[in-house]
């Protein structure tokens, strides 16, 4: 889709002014943020539930790149790793009893 280039990161406390002068200065925005504008790619990779699920987000990134055969190695390696860590987590240690407390004084 996109040729490999430059990659720039905006800054977040950016003037509005100055932040449209840098969205008209390139083809596409990568942003975790909901935007309205046609340049925008919303990346929601952290509301992704799960360790896998957002390392899966790689595939949508690579894509954009041209980068599939390269995001295919890596998320094998990388689900190879989290699955190795669940299974040897889930057979050391036993399910923890987690309890939350909340005190309200209603005076």
């Amino acid at each position: 889709m996109f040729d490999v280039g430059a990659i720039e990161q905006l800054a977040p406390e950016t003037a509005v002014e100055t932040r449209r002068d840098q969205l008209d200065q390139v083809d596409a925005l990568i942003s975790g943020v909901v935007a309205t504008d046609e340049n925008v790619i919303q990346f929601s990779a952290s509301e992704d539930p799960g360790a896998l699920h957002r390392v899966e987000w790689i595939h949508f990134i690579a894509a954009l790149f041209n980068q599939e055969a390269l995001s295919n190695e890596y998320f094998g390696e990388a689900s190879q790793r989290v699955e190795c860590d669940i299974d040897s987590v889930s057979a050391e240690r036993p399910i923890p009893l987690v309890a939350w407390v909340d005190l309200f004084d209603s005076r």
